[in-house]
């Protein structure tokens, strides 16, 4: 985890030449400022993929006094990201797995919608179903259903850019 006091702290990230970067992360919205300066400063990025780590081990090692003093409003956070002129010029690509359709969740992709303008597949794996009874499932497919048509509203930077909801 990137603290937002650390990434404040760094004099200028170094720039990262990798064109496929596979990301592990809890995507909770204390992992965002490190997930954003990862790519920010990776100019040449053409694939990412992001996997869930069901690790809680990282946030839990602090102390609700530390996590207190860094508190940061995560949907003020979005606002200003969206509104900075971070682009990624070289992003084509991009696959999430075990999507559940969280904030943090749900605020990447719009992110990366808008700030790729060459992109052009985005494909987001749903999280599995942990049961498997007929109402679970039919509640879950609704539940799909509606979070692909939220993802389908999103802005894009690219014209051409395709969501595939799996």
């Amino acid at each position: 985890m990137v603290a937002e006091f650390e990434i404040e702290s760094l004099p200028s990230p170094p720039s990262n030449n990798c064109s496929y970067v596979e990301l592990k992360t809890n995507l909770t919205k204390w992992d965002l400022p490190g997930i954003l300066l990862l790519l920010s400063t990776s100019s040449y990025l053409e694939k990412l993929v992001i996997k869930k780590d069901y690790n809680t081990e990282g946030i839990s090692q602090y102390t609700a006094d530390y996590l207190q003093e860094y508190y940061f409003n995560e949907t003020n956070y979005w606002s200003l990201m969206l509104a900075s002129p971070c682009l990624m010029k070289e992003l084509e690509f991009v696959d999430m797995y075990d999507f559940a359709g969280g904030s943090s969740e749900t605020a990447l992709v719009k992110f990366l919608l808008m700030k790729a303008p060459i992109l052009k597949k985005m494909v987001i794996y749903s999280e599995k179903e942990k049961h498997s009874s007929e109402n679970r499932s039919a509640s879950a497919s609704n539940d799909k259903s509606k979070l692909s048509e939220k993802l389908m509203t999103f802005q894009r930077a690219s014209p051409d850019a395709t969501i595939s909801f799996v």
